[in-house]
């Protein structure tokens, strides 16, 4: 198998992130709904958004974690890789959280994946934003 470029890298990783966030908009308004609104859709799709997550996410992170991060790191970007993998380890223990809770059906649900939802928009941003641009120059 040949390696992947880094240019390809960036580009497959942003692909996810928009993947992600795509669901992260329907986990919001599934949070976000009245509680006389469709209680099943708004149980079905925070369960299946957070499953998504908890295969899919975790294995972009750890992809990011094996390939672009060290590479980030050879260019300088120690500070800036070291705030990223602390937000990974963030999302790794909200997202564990929040599957617990859902086990438990919903006690807490709405504000912890409500702070999900806004870390993980803002560390998809700044991975946008200020990492991958300059590992993609």
């Amino acid at each position: 198998m040949t390696m992947m470029s880094m240019h390809d890298q960036v580009a497959l990783l942003s692909q996810e992130h928009s993947n992600v966030e795509s669901r992260l908009f329907l986990l919001s308004d599934a949070l976000e709904e009245s509680d006389d609104g469709d209680v099943r859709w708004r149980e079905e799709t925070v369960r299946d958004v957070l499953q998504y997550m908890a295969v899919h996410l975790l294995e972009h992170m750890k992809t990011e974690e094996e390939t672009v991060f060290p590479y980030g790191t050879r260019m300088g970007l120690a500070n800036l890789v070291t705030d990223l993998t602390n937000q990974h380890d963030t999302l790794r223990h909200d997202l564990s959280h929040l599957l617990e809770e859902l086990a438990r059906n919903w006690p807490g649900m709405k504000e912890g994946g409500n702070a999900f939802v806004a870390l993980l928009q803002d560390h998809i941003a700044q991975e946008e934003t200020a990492f991958f641009p300059l590992i993609d120059a």
